[in-house]
């Protein structure tokens, strides 16, 4: 055998018996000089190597990360582990829900607003009766096909901005009702959050489920999930500014009068934007939209219990 491919022992550098056996005769250094004493930044664990470090031990060690006994800190090896053969499956629909709706410019365009846009939404979502004007989407056409102009170019474009502060809005709002009544608890907040978020969810699946028992064989009536946890996300500012009564020790008239008047414009704001979904695709199917009253009706309904159930706390 050469010189070159000689065995030659090197302590403190793992191995089975902390040896690491090299083509290079040259001797390495058992540890890096910048490591701390006991350290050593090469050491990838296995063996009872002579200079393991601290989280090392017999038939053990540390891995590239850190980490004792080799455990597998990536996702992908983090699902294999505690799924299963499974595992890739369930992470690559997540990382694919993930890049459809969060990673590239689908969520930005719920979040492309500007302080005029926001205040011109905010005075149409509280007052719908005064608003001028067609409630259809403007369309813009590019490079991939027609689309829709992002909100800030266009007043009657969805957007998660906002339903996203009132919600958050009434969150803090029904903590601090508690707060006053001396009956605040952390778990509170969460079962505020939850609960809310659970009736937004329950909303917007309601209504999605609504558009969808008007289709047919020939015509297809739906929206985009995200465009309708968006309509349906306004009413928390209403629910919101309701609370605001309480906390400011307003007459309970006042109370009664903004969440009924809430209630009242989110109705109203959902019909006209229902509406408008449900004719656009009539007049692109050429069917007639009347016999759909019953659904806009019902869903104007919803409105009243869905704001007393938030605005009772």
């Amino acid at each position: 055998m050469s010189q070159g491919w000689a065995q030659q022992p090197q302590q403190g550098y793992g191995g089975p018996a902390g040896e690491y056996y090299s083509p290079n005769p040259t001797p390495m250094p058992a540890y890096n000089p910048a490591a701390g004493p006991g350290q050593d930044v090469h050491y990838r664990g296995g063996g009872a190597g002579a200079n393991a470090g601290p989280m090392g031990g017999p038939g053990g060690g540390m891995d590239g990360f850190g980490i004792p006994g080799g455990i597998p800190i990536s996702p992908k090896s983090l699902a294999r582990v505690g799924f299963g053969a499974y595992g890739d499956k369930v992470l690559g629909a997540g990382q694919a829900y993930y890049a459809k709706y969060f990673g590239g410019g689908a969520a930005r365009y719920y979040f492309d607003v500007t302080e005029a846009y926001v205040w011109n939404k905010l005075k149409l979502v509280a007052c719908p009766f005064l608003h001028k004007g067609s409630w259809a989407r403007i369309p813009e056409q590019v490079a991939g096909g027609l689309t829709f102009k992002p909100p800030r170019n266009d007043i009657n474009a969805p957007d998660l901005y906002i339903p996203l502060m009132g919600f958050w809005s009434y969150v803090l709002a029904a903590s601090t009702l508690q707060v006053r009544r001396g009956e605040f608890t952390p778990e509170g907040v969460a079962v505020h959050a939850s609960w809310g978020a659970a009736l937004w969810a329950a909303e917007a699946v309601f209504v999605w489920a609504a558009l969808r028992s008007l289709s047919s064989s020939h015509n297809h009536i739906s929206a985009p999930m995200m465009d309708l946890a968006a309509y349906t996300g306004y009413a928390f500012v209403l629910v919101a500014a309701a609370l605001a009564t309480k906390i400011l020790n307003l007459p309970g008239w006042t109370h009664l009068l903004s969440g009924g008047w809430g209630a009242l414009a989110s109705a109203v704001f959902m019909v006209k934007t229902t509406k408008r979904i449900i004719f656009s695709e009539a007049r692109s199917h050429g069917f007639d939209g009347n016999r759909h009253n019953y659904v806009l009706l019902m869903l104007a309904g919803l409105q009243f219990p869905l704001h007393f159930w938030l605005g009772s706390v």
